[in-house]
């Protein structure tokens, strides 16, 4: 079945006329809206209930479509599908902080005033959720000649990329899921791996490793969020390179890591909090500042290991 096309001008003022007409945003507050890519939803939905808990705003795309999804196949239905969302919404209310998030791996973790100090300096910029481990294959080599990710190797364990989370003004999301449908296109005429081809780390992996290309000529800046100051990615990796299926994983720095060792939780008057210290990696400057600020995530992604959400780290 063909990807839906972004949506056209007239489409796109008629929806912008009708949702104001409900009342439906902009929301002149400072606060994000919540994106997300699902046609079915578990139940209980930890992202959904959340979410609500906080008033958010959230825009589900694809719900109730009839076709088959599985959450890491980001190609012909959860790409384009999140554009077209994102190209509302950007209509709508350009300005506004827009968090694009997995539907069935994610929590809410913190209030809201967690992010404040990103949600006032995003600009013109993505905010990338990082983990440790590399995928749908090993990119070990292909960063290698990468400045900003061996300077990031010094400080954190999590400098890869994760398409799980990200964080941008509705304007410049809206660019980021563009060059996200583009990256996949042009991966249809080259010589491409199957894990490559099937899972949606493989397009921004691309998009990482060309971002200073001229052919993202409309690219926003992407900044890695490897400090976990507002998307906490939980899943660990190990010293040696592993394989599941056809893909073929590795760590950043060959160094093994687990999130949850450094997450301490509190819940108190109806409500929990989630505070997480990123260690220093070995071999860095671990060795004169070994201690890292707490940070207090916004959102938590049991990435490869789902159950880490029903999990208490104590």
């Amino acid at each position: 079945t063909p990807a839906e096309p972004p949506v056209d001008s007239a489409t796109l003022d008629r929806c912008v006329r009708k949702l104001r007409h409900a009342q439906w945003g902009p929301r002149g507050d400072g606060g994000p809206y919540l994106l997300t890519f699902a046609n079915t939803l578990a139940d209980p939905w930890l992202l959904g209930a959340s979410a609500a808990e906080q008033n958010l705003p959230l825009v589900v795309a694809g719900f109730g479509r009839p076709f088959q999804h599985t959450w890491w196949l980001g190609y012909a239905r959860k790409f384009p599908s999140t554009r077209r969302a994102a190209q509302i919404l950007a209509a709508l209310d350009p300005d506004a902080p827009v968090i694009c998030a997995d539907g069935s791996d994610t929590a809410i973790v913190n209030p809201l005033d967690s992010a404040a100090h990103e949600l006032r300096r995003l600009g013109e910029s993505v905010l990338v959720g990082s983990e440790c481990t590399s995928w749908p294959i090993c990119y070990r080599e292909h960063y290698a000649a990468d400045a900003e990710h061996q300077n990031c190797l010094r400080e954190s364990h999590a400098c890869y990329a994760n398409a799980g989370l990200y964080l941008a003004r509705a304007r410049v999301m809206d660019r980021w899921m563009a060059a996200h449908n583009s990256t996949w296109l042009s991966l249809l005429a080259t010589r491409t791996s199957i894990a490559e081809c099937q899972h949606d780390q493989g397009v921004l992996h691309r998009i990482m490793l060309t971002r200073d290309s001229p052919r993202h000529v409309d690219l926003p800046t992407p900044r890695l969020d490897s400090s976990s100051a507002v998307f906490l990615n939980m899943g660990g990796c190990r010293t040696q390179p592993w394989r599941w299926g056809a893909l073929r994983m590795c760590a950043a720095g060959n160094q093994s890591h687990d999130p949850l060792r450094h997450v301490r939780t509190q819940y108190a008057d109806g409500a929990s909090r989630l505070w997480f210290r990123p260690p220093r990696p070995r071999g860095g400057d671990g060795g004169r500042r070994a201690q890292r600020p707490e940070q207090r995530p916004f959102i938590a992604h049991a990435n490869g290991h789902h159950a880490h959400l029903d999990a208490n780290p104590k």
